[in-house]
């Protein structure tokens, strides 16, 4: 719990219940700073011990109308007693006459200026300043608070903060100059910090702990006070000593529930980490909750489990409770697998003691025992034990009623009245109200999908500043939803370092939505880069502590996936499925039809993008499974009817989807309709405009209406934006060709295999090119790499066999053709060849027989895209 926080909530203790040990709380954290104001002003120790029980005496008996920063109000508290008691000192006379003899001091004077000499006006003036400038005045410059923790404490930028000092200084040494008093500038900071406070003598502590005990119990507690205060301060020693002795007080038990809050302090905590190491039931109870929940110490997941497991043993209620909620998956304290029905057992074993306890009027317990009535869905009794807890004044019940009111437990929904609780569990300090009210407050949080809160006004800058709260006391949910925060830019300047810093703070105490935060980001290369190891392992940390959150399993699978573990990726689609509700269902189909069509299992992918298609409520997965399915049956040349009808439903449901009007481009072009497919690459390419396979499709329908000249720019278009592209550069080649460019065409098809040399499409067309030019060598050489290939067709065969013949080689040229016919038996260019070596065979064998010579091979047309 943050200073302020602390403060207020231990104000409220002693307002509403008299509690003596609040008050003296309050005295210990600020006797020191009101007593140097005091002598400051008043010059001599007496004086000053008078005023500062005066200024205590007065807090006391103002303490309902203390609403923002105590310190602040106790310096100027301070201040005006001791001016006060300084005017009953000094004749009015004699004040004008010092204040006529002051004169205004000049730069070299300004060495012989003591802190002495100033206090009393720097106290002056610091009175004078707006509350929330002397809150940070008396935080930094007299509590020695770094301006970076009170930037946490009040949810403002360090800025502001840091100009909210600035202004406070100028202020006073303005106030300073109009008493003619010029204060050094360097020094007055330092002087305030370094002689700022004095430690209280140890007769003022006495005569104050004597006052704390006189507000608890006294019939008219306010009124007794205010009768103490006019007797003066020695009178009101004497009555306080005669109270105290005379005085019964009802001390709260040391084993009472309702000293669990954020107002207990380390020493208190621990000693019952010291009496729960000896086996104290009650102590492991306060060491487990507290430690949980930041009371008294840092929120510490580890020490919460170890308490919780020894409490669990010993019959602890509180443990008891706590474990029966991290059997449902509440805190996932222990990390354990849930188990309802276990959880009951433990709800009703805790209840027994802590209905005691409540019934008794311990407040704490009441709060615990509305908690385990809830669990057991007596959720009625629940609300009037939570209710009697807020009303007896326990912080934790009101941010608990928040709950109660936003989710609709054991009472109407009503979300105005549970941001009223939250405020007031917040403004206590308690660190989940805190972040709570500011979910409420987010525009775009958890509880952004209660449609109630669109009730509440949304200020993403006020929900930061609860989180800064709430972060500040270690509240892992707090942390987590800060992060988002920085990470969205949402409240505050988008900041992916700090929103990383505040999820590793937040996983730390194992926060699981932090563990999955990270592990996205390190999946989508939000840190800069992507490490897909990194990401598994902050995805399993997750998975570990909710084993059964369908969102954890997914991205788990994703990453996997990714990262090439295709078997347990597949395990963690196969579980997300099955735990899943129908949102999200579809995209975890197709990520798993994807992989499945990689590894080969077609007819599985198949089934896999259909029932993704049927999850309309998840458009974008929907639309993307249509055209997947479609892709699929594209390149299996199954049944074109699906695959056009695939396309036009992806496009029924996003009529802007480029890769569906992409995909039924190339139906068209394949059928011969390049004015239609040429329109659906048009539609493709509005879609997304710098869509590199897009143009060199459209080029490809283009040549096929021998539109060779557009074909080239959208070719080219296409190799500017890839420029390694191996299609697009082989289409580039047979442009070349068709425009009877043919180096430019044999460059290209060059290229095309440098990028891609397994592909036999490009070696084919070189073959026909370099016949077309009469380059046996070239023909030879591409026909023998598709050999090697195994992609020889009659063609190429009948190519090399003509190549051969023309250097004489008839021997390979007849087995050339012969092949070309086993391939294709009336392939006629092959037989006329044939006919023409084996006459030339003939006549080598008999030289007398008139010579046979080797048919011409015809040059080929222009080529066309059937030809390639």
């Amino acid at each position: 719990m943050n200073s302020a926080g602390a403060d207020l909530y231990l104000l409220r203790r002693y307002q509403q219940s008299r509690d003596a040990e609040a008050f003296s709380e309050l005295i210990g954290r600020h006797q020191n700073t009101v007593y140097s104001v005091c002598l400051r002003v008043l010059g001599n120790s007496a004086d000053a011990e008078d005023a500062t029980q005066k200024c205590f005496l007065q807090l006391a008996l103002k303490a309902g109308a203390i609403e923002d920063c105590v310190a602040g109000w106790l310096h100027q508290c301070a201040t005006r007693m001791a001016l006060n008691a300084r005017r009953q000192r000094i004749s009015l006379k004699k004040r004008e006459l010092k204040a006529a003899d002051r004169r205004p001091v000049t730069t070299g004077d300004q060495e012989k200026i003591t802190w002495e000499e100033l206090a009393p006006d720097i106290d002056k003036a610091i009175a004078s300043l707006p509350p929330d400038v002397r809150h940070v005045v008396v935080e930094h410059f007299f509590n020695r608070r770094s301006l970076t923790d009170i930037s946490m404490e009040t949810g403002q930028s360090l800025s502001t903060v840091s100009r909210r000092a600035n202004e406070g200084i100028n202020k006073i040494r303005e106030n300073l100059k109009k008493l003619g008093v010029c204060a050094p500038l360097l020094l007055l900071p330092n002087w305030m910090s370094e002689r700022g406070v004095t430690s209280a003598p140890p007769s003022l502590t006495r005569a104050l702990a004597k006052i704390a005990i006189s507000g608890v119990g006294v019939t008219g507690g306010i009124a007794g006070i205010s009768v103490l205060i006019k007797l003066g301060v020695a009178a009101a020693a004497i009555c306080v000593t005669a109270i105290a002795l005379s005085l019964t007080w009802f001390a709260r038990p040391s084993n009472s529930y309702a000293r669990l809050t954020p107002a207990l302090t380390s020493i208190e905590y621990n000693d019952f980490v010291t009496r729960a190491g000896q086996g104290d039931v009650f102590a492991i109870d306060a060491a487990c909750y507290a430690s949980l929940n930041g009371f008294g110490c840092k929120c510490d997941f580890n020490e919460a489990r170890r308490w919780l497991k020894i409490g669990v043993a010993k019959g602890a209620p509180v443990a008891l409770l706590l474990e029966g909620q991290d059997q449902n998956g509440e805190h996932n304290i222990n990390i354990l697998k849930r188990n309802p029905i276990a959880a009951q057992a433990f709800f009703v074993q805790a209840s027994t003691p802590l209905r005691k306890y409540a019934t008794s009027g311990d407040i704490g317990a009441m709060y615990f025992l509305g908690i385990c009535e809830v669990e057991q869905e007596r959720k009625e009794n629940g609300l009037k034990w939570m209710l009697q807890a807020a009303e007896k004044g326990f912080p934790p019940a009101y941010g608990r009623l928040g709950s109660f009111y936003l989710n609709g437990t054991g009472v109407q929904r009503d979300p105005e009245k549970a941001v009223m609780y939250f405020q007031k569990g917040a403004d206590l300090g308690i660190a989940w109200a805190q972040e709570q009210l500011g979910e409420c407050m987010s525009s775009k949080l958890f509880n952004q999908f209660n449609p109630l809160t669109t009730r509440i006004n949304k200020d993403d800058g006020a929900a930061v500043s609860w989180f800064k709260k709430a972060a500040n006391q270690a509240d892992p949910s707090a942390l987590y939803c800060l992060g988002f925060c920085y990470e969205a830019g949402r409240g505050i300047d988008k900041d992916m370092n700090r929103a990383i810093e505040c999820y590793k703070e937040s996983a730390k105490q194992e926060h699981a939505v932090a563990y999955y935060a990270l592990g996205t980001i390190y999946l989508d290369g939000g840190a800069g880069s992507t490490d897909l190891k990194v990401s598994v392992n902050w995805l399993d940390a997750a998975v570990c502590l909710d084993p059964d959150n369908f969102a954890f399993v997914a991205q788990r699978g994703i990453a996997l996936d990714k990262l090439g573990q295709s078997s347990r990726a597949i395990e963690d689609y196969n579980r997300a499925i099955e735990i899943g509700s129908e949102w999200g269902i579809g995209k975890v189909l197709l990520n798993r039809g994807l992989l499945l069509n990689k590894l080969g299992r077609v007819e599985d992918a198949l089934s896999d993008f259909e029932r993704a298609s049927g999850f309309k409520e998840d458009k974008d997965s929907a639309v993307k499974a249509f055209v997947q399915h479609g892709n699929l049956l594209f390149k299996l040349a199954r049944d074109k009817n699906r695959e056009l009808a695939d396309y036009n439903a992806a496009l029924h449901l996003d009529s802007n989807c480029a890769e569906a009007y992409y995909g039924r481009g190339h139906i068209y072009d394949r059928e011969g309709k390049y004015a239609a497919a040429i329109s659906d690459f048009d539609n493709a390419l509005r879609c997304n405009v710098n869509w590199a396979l897009a143009y060199s499709a459209r080029g490809r329908s283009q040549f096929g209406l021998e539109h060779y000249d557009a074909a080239m720019i959208d070719l080219n278009m296409a190799l500017s934006l890839n420029p390694h592209d191996p299609v697009s550069l082989q289409m580039r080649g047979m442009t070349h060709a068709a425009l009877g460019e043919l180096q430019p065409a044999l460059d290209d098809l060059s290229s095309s295999i440098n990028e891609a040399p397994n592909e036999a499409k490009s070696h084919i067309i070189k073959a026909k090119l370099y016949a077309r030019m009469d380059q046996s060598d070239g023909v030879i050489a591409e026909t023998d790499i598709l050999s090697k290939l195994h992609a020889m067709t009659e063609v190429t065969y009948y190519l090399r066999g003509v190549a051969e013949g023309r250097i004489d080689d008839d021997v390979s040229a007849a087995a050339d053709f012969s092949k070309a016919l086993e391939i294709v038996p009336d392939y006629e260019p092959a037989h006329e060849g044939l006919e023409v070596v084996k006459k030339r065979l003939i006549e080598k064998q008999h030289p007398t027989t008139p010579s046979g010579k080797m048919k011409d091979v015809e040059t080929p047309p222009k080529p066309s895209s059937s030809d390639f």
